[in-house]
């Protein structure tokens, strides 16, 4: 059953490698650090990794009658997984 439930993974290296630097950054920072301090250190983890990201951008609108500017994800990583 495990083997089944990774095969639906999109993108199961990049995905488990990003949990992963989550997990890192998490553990270095501890409990009740702010958003931004967990984002600021996912940042360097995936610079030292020399994994590619955009951070903090609007993405364009999805659907005719959405507002410009309301997307705006904490990180697009490799232009495959998406971080809100």
């Amino acid at each position: 059953m495990r083997t089944q439930q990774i095969d639906k993974v999109i993108y199961s290296e990049l995905s488990y490698k990003i949990c992963s630097l989550c997990f890192a950054a998490h553990n270095k920072l501890g409990q009740f650090r702010s958003e931004k301090s967990y984002a600021d250190a996912l940042e360097k983890l995936l610079k030292d990794e020399g994994i590619n990201y955009k951070r903090e951008f609007s993405l364009p609108a999805s659907f005719e009658g959405e507002l410009e500017g309301r997307n705006i994800p904490d990180f697009v990583i490799e232009d495959k997984i998406i971080i809100k």
